[in-house]
């Protein structure tokens, strides 16, 4: 075996228009609640709306 990851994925939906402000909600919900930012790292990638692909 060469590499193993062990992880987890949350979806969010946020109802702001902004990068900004996204960007300020997905860092603060990730320090304070979902990541222990002493031994772990996190990153988020932003999707297209589903509804508005359909």
């Amino acid at each position: 075996m060469n590499d193993i990851r062990v992880g987890k994925v949350l979806y969010m939906t946020v109802d702001e228009v902004s990068d900004e402000k996204v960007h300020n909600i997905i860092t603060t919900l990730s320090e304070k609640l979902f990541a222990n930012t002493v031994i772990e790292e996190y990153s988020y990638k932003v999707l297209d709306d589903e509804k508005e692909n359909a």
